[in-house]
């Protein structure tokens, strides 16, 4: 699996989660985190583009776009199984997310199977 792009996502989305909220929740996501960018930015706390991190967050969405870094990180270990591997260690935080109550049912709904999330692929 490439690290780059809308693949490493649409796996962890089509895997994961059974359903997705519409679109505009999405941008109102993005565009809120843009404006806690922009806040950051002006208190320089950090020089990062908010336009930037929006269109990244609305193309990683509901996953932090930070991800990819992450997965190319553990993709240089030999014994990680890139795709199956990150599938799993997603699989374990989505589910942590979910069972502690963390996750919002409005911004992502995980698949049935991850609440086994010791089972394997």
């Amino acid at each position: 699996m490439s690290s780059q792009g809308e693949e490493l996502y649409h796996i962890l989305r089509t895997r994961l989660l059974q359903a997705l909220p519409h679109e505009s929740v999405r941008n109102k996501v993005a565009s809120d985190y843009a404006v806690a960018v922009k806040a950051a930015r002006e208190m320089d706390v950090t020089n990062h583009s908010p336009d930037s991190f929006a269109a990244q967050l609305a193309e990683s969405y509901p996953f932090h776009f930070g991800l990819r870094d992450l997965y190319a990180r553990f993709k240089e270990n030999p014994g990680f199984q890139q795709t199956r591997g990150l599938i799993r260690l997603m699989r374990m935080v989505v589910s942590n997310l979910w069972e502690t109550g963390r996750a919002d049912k409005l911004y992502f709904e995980p698949m049935e199977r991850i609440r086994g999330a010791d089972q394997d692929d």
